[in-house]
């Protein structure tokens, strides 16, 4: 394979194939994402960029960021296909999950918010228009997946006529 997969990038070859043997490093979803994308001969990804248990293990992952784009639909199919085929070769080898792990302050903000939403009989579609953020965008805040912005506190407190008290202790 050449490097044309890393035209946009200002990687080279061998720096992307150092990054895609660690899946620990900062950029390996975002370029193993880029990879899959790209390229679909599994034969050629694994015996030159991506170990085929690093794909396994961190697949679901991988595709969330592969999902953001609408265009890389087709490709997550056929490296869907190639995941299903490697669960008999590594079954029981954990995987990695998707889903990030909760923040305890977005957790407890986002209790707040839904608690004080129901209180005020409101659905979250009636918040999020008064809020203009997607009905999904509020179901990740009140979950607490979303790290909201202070600006979005603040909008969310004046829908449901809430005051903030912020208190930095030592």
């Amino acid at each position: 394979m050449t490097s044309s997969w890393l035209w946009d990038k200002n990687l080279s070859e061998l720096d992307a194939q150092k990054i895609l043997k660690d899946d620990r490093h900062p950029d390996f979803f975002r370029l193993a994402a880029t990879l899959l994308a790209r390229n679909n001969s599994a034969k050629e990804v694994f015996s030159v960029y991506l170990d085929s248990q690093h794909f396994y293990e961190n697949w679901l992952a991988i595709k969330k960021v592969m999902r953001r784009d609408n265009w890389n639909l087709p490709r997550i199919d056929y490296w869907q296909a190639i995941y299903e085929k490697l669960k008999d070769k590594y079954k029981g080898i954990p995987l990695r999950q998707a889903k990030p792990e909760k923040n305890m302050l977005c957790k407890m903000v986002g209790e707040k918010v839904k608690l004080e939403r129901e209180k005020r009989q409101m659905t979250q579609a009636q918040l999020a228009k008064k809020l203009q953020v997607s009905q999904q965008m509020l179901s990740r805040i009140e979950k607490g997946q979303e790290n909201v912005s202070l600006s979005t506190l603040e909008k969310t407190a004046q829908s449901l006529n809430l005051k903030i008290r912020l208190e930095l202790k030592k």
